[in-house]
């Protein structure tokens, strides 16, 4: 979705231009139009006849005509008269040549960029497929790793995975700089952290964090497991599923909602 949102904001971009350009053609037309009027006795301007009319109106006209002129339709219905105009419009019709070749060579980009997406990730997909299927991966296991790639893909998160590859390349002094600006402000929002532990501490903790991205119905946890992991939720939902084990000692009670258990303290 984001990149078809981008394709048509890069066609917007690029009609603006091609008006804003035929704006600047039609008022200079204008221009040289009054110009001559006020500094020739000439009445052989195509413009005479809508002398009376309204200024939206002969802007409009003006407009009309600098935009056939510049993609080189030329309806001939407006037609440069005086040596003027002639010279005005041999010169726009260079500029208008310059302009449309521009923009349809950048429509054709924008396309292409699209197209040329979708073309290297299908492509990456048949190697990951062939390199599975040629360490005889077990079907299920070759399924769930292209679901998620597929996932990826569709969440529009594989820039961010090129991204973080990108990062890790990065001189080493740089990219420590780079984790505590993007880090910094989840940190030290978490008052468990900022009250409890040093500055110091804090910074190489924001050195030691990995992004993750996770498919759906992929489990962070188990439960009885005894993870050595924490996880803060950046985009997305998480959902606990808890079974309640019962015990036959009152020792042995566990609070099925206790996060973490430090020497019989529980934090929920």
């Amino acid at each position: 979705m984001k990149e078809k949102t981008q394709v048509f904001t890069d066609i917007f971009k690029l009609i603006f231009n091609i008006l804003f350009i035929a704006h600047l053609v039609a008022c200079l037309e204008l221009l040289s139009v009054y110009l001559e009027l006020q500094y020739s006795s000439s009445q052989k301007i195509w413009i005479i006849q809508y002398i009376n009319d309204e200024w939206y109106i002969r802007y409009f006209n003006s407009l009309y005509w600098s935009v056939v002129t510049m993609i080189t339709l030329g309806y001939g219905d407006i037609v440069p008269i005086t040596m003027v105009e002639k010279i005005l419009v041999t010169f726009i019709g260079l500029v208008g040549c310059l302009v449309l070749s521009y923009s349809m060579n950048q429509f054709g980009l924008i396309l292409n960029d699209l197209h040329r997406k979708k073309r290297e990730f299908k492509q990456k997909m048949i190697y990951l497929n062939q390199y599975l299927s040629n360490r005889n991966l077990e079907k299920n296991i070759q399924q769930h790793v292209l679901k998620y790639y597929n996932y990826v893909y569709n969440q529009q998160e594989f820039n961010n995975l090129e991204g973080n590859t990108l990062l890790n390349q990065l001189p080493m002094n740089l990219k420590e700089e780079v984790l505590i600006n993007l880090y910094s402000d989840l940190i030290n929002s978490k008052k468990i952290f900022s009250h409890n532990f040093s500055k110091q501490f804090l910074t190489r903790l924001m050195l030691k964090i990995k992004e993750k991205i996770m498919s759906p119905q992929e489990p962070l946890y188990n439960q009885g497991d005894s993870p050595d992991e924490l996880y803060f939720l950046f985009n997305g939902q998480s959902k606990i599923n808890l079974q309640i084990l019962l015990k036959t000692s009152e020792k042995d009670k566990i609070d099925p909602l206790c996060l973490i258990q430090v020497n019989n303290n529980c934090f929920k």
